[in-house]
C-alpha cells in the first residue's frame, strides 16, 4: 500500500504558519522547519509512520525558490546519509 503526503518546508517556520493559517490547515505535523537535518527528522517521522512519498512544498511567500531547492537538496542526502 502506497501513502503519500505533502509537507510545507523552509528555514522558518513563520512564514509557513502563516500561510497554513490563512488557509484554514493546522499546521501542527504539517510544517518541517529549519536546518536540513530538523527537516529531515521530519520527513523521517512521516515515513516511520508508513509514507511512501513525502513531498515537501515551499511556502508561497518564498520569493525565490533557490534557497528551497538547497534545502530540499541537503534532506535528501542528509536521508539517503
Amino acid at each position: 500500500m502506497r501513502a503519500s503526503t505533502k509537507i510545507a518546508a523552509g528555514a522558518s517556520a513563520a512564514p509557513i504558519e502563516a500561510e497554513q493559517a490563512a488557509l484554514g490547515r493546522p499546521s501542527e505535523n504539517a510544517i518541517a522547519a529549519g536546518s536540513p537535518a530538523e527537516v529531515a527528522a521530519v520527513v523521517r517521522r512521516f515515513a516511520d509512520a508508513g509514507a511512501t512519498t513525502v513531498v515537501l512544498q515551499p511556502a508561497a511567500s518564498d520569493l525565490s525558490i533557490e534557497p528551497f531547492l538547497s534545502l530540499a537538496a541537503e534532506v535528501r542526502s542528509a536521508l539517503r546519509g
